[in-house]
């Protein structure tokens, strides 16, 4: 999917490993924070597959109980 040119934060790497660590770090020390991997052998999941990733891990917490399809 094409979405055409890049913002600034989009752009700038280091700013997106801060980002990260800085997320990380809170999900660590958050116990309903929950982190999703969103990559799969070195590429990123489809929107699809980290979709129903969320649905799985709401269902295990009890916050979604509905069909998983």
């Amino acid at each position: 999917e094409q979405r055409g040119e890049k913002d600034v934060n989009e752009k700038d790497l280091d700013y997106q490993k801060k980002v990260a660590e800085a997320y990380l770090y809170l999900a660590k020390s958050q116990d309903h924070w929950v982190v999703i991997d969103c990559t799969k052998d070195g590429r990123m999941k489809s929107k699809e597959e980290i979709h129903q990733n969320v649905l799985e891990i709401l269902k295990e917490k009890g916050i979604f109980d509905a069909k998983l399809s």
